[in-house]
């Protein structure tokens, strides 16, 4: 079972970055083959429709929590995930502002995202990232780093930049080729790693 839950339009933040806004929405899953009830807190770009987890700027990520079915123990979760999407809306202003050159997202790519997400999903990224065009690699059998890979442009990637500068910009463009999953259970880890994954662009950003 899985449930998407908006919250009222007042809970809207905006812009989010480049102008445009977020919500809040709440994913609730529960695996028929156990594991307990997953709840996670993400923000929805309104545009794009891609998803990332409420508290990403606080860079600690966890994989969805893990929530017992009583309501006595649902209500503090969700005021907690509130409490820090507050949190939320000041920093994702100042990420609007962070710049990040191309020599860190070249390493962040070939790096921390393909350890992660494998070549060919890291490959879309750096391909978003220096174009504002999701690509499939034009060639299976090419075996080079990421960055350099031969990529084939198939779509625009709504309110995606030209060019990422700033670490909002990266975020987005995770964000989009994260929603490329199977199944629930992979939704949630998808999110929750794209907040790791955003801890090492700042690391690499710090030098």
């Amino acid at each position: 079972m899985s449930l998407e839950v908006s919250l009222p339009r007042n809970l809207e933040v905006g812009p989010g970055g480049g102008g445009q806004p977020l919500a809040l929405r709440f994913l609730v899953y529960n695996s028929v083959n156990g594991g307990g009830l997953r709840l996670q807190p993400v923000w929805k770009h309104l545009e794009s429709g891609s998803e990332f987890a409420v508290g990403v700027t606080r860079l600690e990520s966890r994989i969805g929590h893990r929530i017992p079915t009583r309501l006595n123990d649902l209500l503090p979760t969700v005021q907690q995930a509130t409490e820090a999407a507050e949190r939320d809306c000041t920093e994702l202003q100042r990420w609007n502002c962070k710049l990040v050159t191309r020599d860190q997202l070249v390493a962040w790519v070939d790096g921390s995202v393909r350890r992660m997400w494998g070549r060919s999903a890291a490959a879309r990224v750096f391909h978003i990232a220096m174009t504002g065009w999701d690509a499939e690699p034009a060639f299976s059998f090419e075996k080079v780093a990421p960055s350099r890979r031969t990529m084939q442009a198939t779509d625009p990637v709504a309110a995606a930049p030209a060019f990422v500068e700033t670490a909002y910009d990266a975020l987005l463009a995770l964000a989009w080729v994260a929603r490329d999953v199977r199944t629930s259970n992979e939704r949630f880890d998808r999110i929750a790693e794209t907040t790791v994954l955003m801890r090492a662009l700042f690391r690499a950003t710090i030098h």
